[in-house]
């Protein structure tokens, strides 16, 4: 068996999890390339124990084999919400089936057309202020405001209400070493959540809540905590990913010009299913065993966890020709920026709405940019990697 973290080990980053993948900054892919070649399905002893996958094909059978390879039991690890499961995500077919069709109506590319203007409209608003100073902060200025706003629309959380949102949203998900601070966020923003699936229940209004709130399954209404559960998940796949995408997106634009170049006369479908997989916001994810198994080999038993690397297997060679490039046109591009299977991102079409949208009013609306060196670059901790911040100068 190939121990990923033992006396024999040859590679020094292997003994991490969904925290420490964030901790590799910038650059994790050479640490992945370097786990892909050596120990693709290989063993840590952190955490009592787990697989580390970072084949692309593995990574693929795994994330869709829902009947060996189950989600129920949380989809971090270490398990760090034990007593609260994410509804559809921390389930399993028939049930996590159910309520994915729930949701899936609200988030199809012709129920998010009619969000797509006010979206241009917001983003071309703060364009055009970032545009009137000769430096920036584009995380902090755009790329955390937009994909707010969009989830805000579609929630009905009021635009008076949206910053203290924000705030309770980040805490919550990327706490850091206070842990205190983010279970309170958390506290803060269910009771809010409370309040607002309380006030909704016998309306006729079209937003998300609204609508789960008059929601049939299994001919019954879903209850507060089930609903609760929704919005909580919506949260962070629809606001922090796309943030965090798009953060490592302005960075790297920011150290590339010719890039900007590039993007600003290429065909931005394709170009965003290729960011997507360069820059992979979910960077991994957890799963468990229900049986035992073999894996490339090796024999998992059941009750063993997997860390499904998704950022190491979007820059496979066996699946990617140059994966460390960024071909704007690449096809076919089966990226697991999304995952795959039965778990495949709700948000995925609202997630490439905001990104086209904003790509577009930047490249058309900014100035040509540089990274500011002298401010620095930050980047988030945890399994969702993204630019924290991205200072920026402009060409005048």
């Amino acid at each position: 068996m190939v121990q990923l973290d033992g006396e024999n080990a040859s590679i020094q980053y292997v003994n991490f999890d969904h925290h420490d993948v964030g901790k590799l900054g910038d650059d994790p892919f050479s640490v992945y390339r370097e786990l892909r070649n050596r120990c693709p399905i290989g063993w840590s002893e952190k955490y009592g124990g787990f697989w580390v996958v970072t084949g692309y094909d593995p990574v693929y059978r795994l994330a869709e084999a829902w009947r060996t390879c189950s989600s129920a039991q949380g989809m971090t690890l270490p398990d760090i919400n034990p007593f609260l499961r994410f509804i559809p995500i921390d389930y399993d077919p028939p049930a996590q089936q159910k309520y994915r069709h729930l949701l899936l109506p609200y988030f199809s590319p012709r129920a998010l057309a009619e969000f797509a203007e006010p979206i241009r409209r917001y983003t071309r608003a703060l364009v055009t202020s970032v545009g009137q100073s000769r430096k920036a902060e584009l995380v902090a200025e755009i790329a955390s405001k937009v994909p707010m706003f969009a989830i805000c629309l579609i929630l009905g959380v009021p635009l008076a209400d949206q910053d203290r949102f924000k705030s309770w949203a980040h805490q919550m998900a990327h706490p850091g070493d206070n842990q205190e601070e983010g279970v309170a966020a958390a506290g803060e923003l269910m009771a809010y959540m409370l309040g607002m699936i309380d006030s909704r229940r016998g309306n006729s209004a079209s937003d998300l809540i609204s609508e789960l709130t008059r929601a049939k399954l299994d001919g019954r209404t879903l209850t507060d905590d089930e609903i609760l559960s929704m919005v909580f998940l919506l949260l962070p796949a629809g606001f922090d990913t796309t943030e965090s995408a798009l953060g490592a997106i302005f960075y790297l634009l920011a150290n590339d010009a010719g890039l900007q170049e590039r993007l600003a006369s290429a065909e931005l479908s394709s170009a965003v299913e290729e960011l997507l997989r360069y820059v992979s916001p979910v960077q991994c994810t957890s799963r468990v065993f229900t049986g035992d198994a073999e894996l490339g080999g090796e024999k998992a038993t059941a009750g063993q966890r997997a860390l499904l690397v998704f950022g190491a297997a979007n820059r496979d060679e066996a699946e990617f020709s140059e994966p460390d490039a960024i071909v704007l046109d690449r096809h076919p591009n089966r990226h697991l920026a999304f995952g795959v299977g039965v778990h495949r991102c709700v948000g995925a079409h609202l997630a490439r709405l905001e990104l086209r949208i904003v790509l577009e009013e930047v490249l058309s609306g900014l100035p040509r940019f540089r990274l500011d060196c002298a401010e620095g670059v930050a980047w988030h901790t945890g399994h969702i990697r993204g630019a924290v911040r991205v200072p920026v100068l402009f060409e005048v």
